[in-house]
């Protein structure tokens, strides 16, 4: 802690002298040095402080504005500190920001959520609208140390509004101010603190946007202090020629596709921006013509009952186009749309009810990427003739049942949106009705009402719970009633979160299925194994199923020791209401799971199982 009040002493001594219309400034610096630094300790306190600066300013003016600012400083460095004390420093410190702004009327902020009204997450384009000025002027006023302190602005920015991609692009170009400063001067220092920054921002990146361009950053810091560690001061060097410039041997190729020539080692800097962006998204375009052909040749195995070869293509369709940063979702929604057709003439011919739930989830999958009517009435069509292939073919039901597949998902979807509407309006309501931060921390009624908030809060748990029984019943009792009276007693039974009442409205749904002593025969398993398929058909088309929780082999094989093996990433499929996923470790439904290294087959043939 002495060593953290040393090396603030410096700003904390301009803050006194400057006062605090000027401390905004002083602290961001020293929150820059501390990134730069890879000083988590201090650039902790730094941030502690600015959340301070803005408590203050909020007392002073009766800001609400300023009171969230400080909270959500606070709250975001409660995120990376790791000192019990002064967790619970921060910890005050948020309370008591939430409960000056208490009574406050709201401006640009709203509730107790200290975001924007009508948030949404910046696209890239809005978040390049911010950076495209200070862009513009990375090429002339780079050793200026006042766009240090702008990109800096722009990362609080994103803090403050909860704005993961503004707060990252943030970081990210300040360790391209240093990468440029530290290319022009030959100084490694500076590039150290690029890589410092990049790998702050890397590490902060909530997911696969942007880690791409973050993985080029990193590796073309690496080339330049390489080439500097070897020539000295006589400049980069010039490593193998092409007719489109020079490529250097020692600079990987990350992305899948990529066939990039860049001039990195020419004396000549470029722009960090420029060569950077050129190789994030210079991803060679996918050859189209291979995509088509692919496609072609599947249809044509299909056609010819060739589904392992179909299959085969189709997805090697899917890979060339498949990107997790841009997703290509026509073309995305063509491929699994085929792969659908694909697993439902795979489950006319095993008669396995599983084939056609893998089906369901393909084209559910391909409606959440369509963006014609026409392609998602056709995925449509697909639905409704999956319950009847279901039907026929799993369930050995030769009479053809009317159905009508897609008022029901319509209908349940709208019974899923009034049990979420149901207890967000229960949770708005206990916000309101038991709020302990109206008063005085000191005061008896606070004891109270955080009991009364506690059991409220219980209550809701237990209607969420009681709304999804409810709604599960009303399934399986569609299915029974398609599928014909059970052969036993039997009984279905809510795991984890269901059966502890912690569940809510979007959790996903584990359960076993108990069956009456001695009626463990082929009929009975028969039976229920189809209750399960069913149940799932029609959990899968309320749309929240992502395909990795169906663990297709030639998308998920979890079961393969080759990452290469799990490839497909699922970003676009709306995450909600569904089945517990079909990894080996969870599987935590009747369906059970396949035998793994560590652990035997479980499943609902296993008369323990059900």
């Amino acid at each position: 802690m002495l060593q953290i009040c040393e090396k603030l002493s410096e700003a904390d001594a301009r803050v006194r002298r400057l006062g605090l219309k000027r401390t905004e400034t002083v602290y961001l610096r020293a929150l820059l040095d501390a990134m730069a630094n890879m000083d988590r300790s201090v650039e902790v306190e730094v941030l502690k402080s600015l959340g301070d600066v803005n408590l203050e300013k909020g007392k002073l003016s009766n800001d609400v504005v300023k009171f969230d600012m400080a909270v959500m400083l606070y709250r975001t460095t409660l995120t990376l500190c790791e000192g019990e004390e002064i967790r619970e420093s921060l910890e005050y410190r948020k309370s008591f920001a939430e409960k000056l702004r208490i009574g406050i009327e709201p401006t640009t902020f709203v509730g107790n959520e200290p975001f924007p009204n009508n948030k949404e997450i910046s696209s890239l384009t809005k978040v390049a609208e911010k950076f495209q000025r200070l862009d513009q002027r990375l090429t002339l006023d780079f050793n200026k140390d006042s766009l240090l302190i702008e990109y800096t602005t722009l990362m609080i920015e994103g803090i403050v509004n909860d704005d993961i991609t503004l707060k990252v692009e943030a970081i990210k170009s300040l360790g391209d101010v240093y990468l440029k400063r530290g290319t022009g001067t030959r100084n490694r220092t500076l590039l150290t603190k690029a890589t410092a920054l990049y790998n702050t921002a890397l590490a902060r990146c909530e997911g696969v946007q942007g880690t791409v361009a973050l993985t080029h950053r990193l590796l073309y810091t690496a080339r330049i202090r390489q080439d500097m560690k070897r020539t000295g001061n006589k400049g980069l060097q010039h490593k193998q020629k092409t007719k489109q410039g020079y490529l250097s041997r020692d600079f990987p190729d990350t992305s899948a596709h990529a066939d990039v020539t860049a001039d990195v080692t020419s004396q000549q800097f470029v722009s960090p921006s420029d060569f950077i962006a050129s190789q994030a998204t210079r991803k060679a375009s996918p050859d189209y013509r291979s995509y088509e052909e692919y496609l072609t040749t599947g249809e044509r195995a299909l056609a010819h009952g060739k589904l392992d070869s179909a299959e085969q293509k189709f997805v090697s369709a899917l890979k060339l186009i498949h990107d997790r940063t841009v997703c290509d979702r026509p073309r995305e929604a063509e491929c699994l749309c085929r792969l659908g057709d694909v697993y439902v003439r795979r489950g006319k011919e095993t008669n396995d009810g599983k084939q056609f739930t893998q089906a369901a989830a393909l084209y559910n999958a391909a409606i959440a990427r369509a963006d014609l009517e026409k392609h998602k009435a056709k995925s449509n069509e697909a639905l409704q003739e999956i319950e009847q292939s279901f039907l026929q073919y799993a369930a050995n039901m030769s009479e053809k049942r009317k159905s009508s597949t897609i008022d029901c998902a319509s209908y349940h979807k709208k019974l899923l949106e009034n049990m979420r509407a149901r207890a967000k309006s229960q949770l708005d309501d206990i916000v309101q009705q038991h709020n302990p931060y109206q008063y005085d921390e000191n005061d008896p009624m606070v004891t109270k009402v955080e009991a009364e908030r506690a059991e409220a809060v219980k209550a809701l748990f237990k209607c969420i719970a009681k709304d999804r029984q409810m709604f599960v019943k009303r399934l399986v009792d569609e299915c029974i009633a398609t599928l014909g009276p059970p052969p036993c007693k039997y009984a279905f039974i809510g795991l984890g979160s269901q059966a502890t009442e912690l569940v809510t409205p979007y959790s996903d749904l584990e359960f076993a299925i108990l069956i009456e002593d001695g009626k463990d025969n082929d009929v009975t398993r028969r039976y229920f194994l189809n209750i399960a398929h069913y149940l799932h058909l029609k959990v899968i088309n309320l749309g929240e199923t992502i395909l990795p929780a169906m663990a297709i082999p030639s998308l998920n094989d979890f079961l393969s020791k080759d990452p290469e093996k799990d490839w497909f990433f699922d970003s676009i499929t709306p995450r909600g209401f569904a089945f517990d996923g079909s990894m080996p470790w969870a599987s935590k439904t009747p369906f059970g799971r396949d035998k793994t290294k560590s652990k035997p087959a479980v499943s609902l043939d296993h008369p323990n199982a059900c």
